[in-house]
């Protein structure tokens, strides 16, 4: 059970620790103002995610009963391509939706108050939108191979997305100097290559 479990586990908080190794890079080599504007950058990008995740799930359950069939590869195949190609429209509407409303998404995330953060949230928020497509991608891939009983597949990619987000944000952020854009940077980076 444990086998299963964990590389499922891993594919629904991945994109959330992906955003805490942001925050604690940038809470430790940055500004306050950095850090306070992590938080709606991250709850924009993650939450909006989220939003299609249902992909996904339909695609584990679909994979898992084409395979069931005597002669499912192929339908499995065609499951796995069509469910790619929704998540890969639904990455570019979600980071459309970024580029063109991000500003008024993450002020009413951040409140009035705290309308001075809005500004490298956007930042934040504007360059990890390019990774929108890849992350709902992925998680489309990964669920599609453990409706394949692979398990260590997903696994690694996950544990390989988390590594190279920890250091490539320490990198661009503590050595580059290039702040919160920086931490969105190397979490892209990432979320493509994962």
């Amino acid at each position: 059970v444990l086998r299963f479990v964990a590389p499922t586990l891993a594919l629904w908080i991945a994109p959330p620790i992906m955003s805490l190794i942001d925050t604690s890079v940038v809470g430790r080599f940055c500004g306050a103002s950095d850090l306070a504007a992590l938080s709606p950058g991250c709850t924009l990008i993650d939450s909006s995610s989220y939003l299609f995740m249902f992909i996904a799930t339909a695609a584990t359950n679909m994979v898992a009963s084409s395979r069931a069939e005597e002669d499912g590869k192929e339908t499995s195949e065609r499951i796995v391509s069509e469910a790619l190609f929704l998540a890969l429209v639904s990455g570019i509407f979600l980071a459309s939706m970024v580029f063109v409303a991000g500003g008024p998404l993450l002020l009413a995330i951040a409140g009035q108050e705290s309308a001075s953060v809005v500004p490298s949230a956007l930042k934040y928020a504007t360059v990890r939108a390019f990774g929108q497509p890849a992350v709902i991608m992925a998680s489309v891939a990964r669920a599609s191979a453990l409706a394949g009983k692979d398990t260590g597949g997903p696994l690694t990619s996950v544990a390989l997305a988390f590594f190279l987000n920890a250091v490539g944000t320490t990198v661009l952020v503590r050595f580059a100097n290039l702040g919160i854009v920086g931490a969105a940077v190397g979490t892209l980076c990432a979320d493509c290559v994962a």
